[in-house]
């Protein structure tokens, strides 16, 4: 079944989906071995640590917030990706429609069952996340205020009303379809 963005109306978490097993120096490591090479460069203690059955998913609960925090979502996420890329981290699992593997299940791909290795009872909120990002607060104001600027600009940006052609004139050229009794109407204006 197809996810659209379309379809989310809240965003709940943030998936950091390892695929370490692709990572030559991380092959033959277990989940949990990988987690303890990995636990030190997090910068917030996770929620969840799972063992996908393949893989390792490192999960960040918060407080539900509106769909239309995506754009501070995707920010996040991309900061996320930057910084774990090379442990294996997988872009293509940073959508707001991502689906996981439910503990207990079974991993077709290798016959393994997917658990939590760690829970930790936390009580997060989008925005804490944002001080991850290489922004300050006050950049983004200046930022947004720059760009409103613009927008008004262009909004209050002044149209050759002399290049347009007469609504008359429009008009009396698509008289020719018209029937003849049409056309006696119009001229008669």
């Amino acid at each position: 079944q197809n996810r659209v963005n379309n379809d989310v109306r809240h965003i709940n978490a943030f998936v950091l989906d390892f695929d370490y097993y692709k990572v030559d120096e991380y092959r033959e490591l277990s989940a949990v071995e990988f987690y303890k090479k990995i636990e030190n460069k997090l910068s917030m203690t996770p929620t969840a640590v799972m063992d996908s059955g393949r893989g390792l998913y490192i999960i960040y609960a918060f407080k539900h917030c509106s769909y239309h925090m995506d754009r501070l979502y995707h920010a996040i996420i991309k900061h996320f990706y930057t910084s774990f890329e090379k442990y294996g981290m997988d872009l293509n699992a940073t959508l707001t429609t991502q689906v996981i593997r439910i503990p207990g299940t079974i991993n077709s791909k290798n016959g393994r069952k997917a658990e939590i290795l760690e829970f930790n009872d936390t009580n997060y909120k989008i925005q804490d996340f944002a001080a991850l990002l290489p922004w300050s607060e006050k950049e983004v104001k200046a930022y947004k205020k720059e760009k409103l600027h613009h927008k008004k600009e262009k909004k209050t940006k002044q149209i050759d009303l002399s290049k347009r052609k007469p609504r008359r004139k429009m008009a009396e050229s698509c008289l020719s379809a018209l029937p003849q009794r049409a056309k006696t109407w119009w001229t008669n204006m």
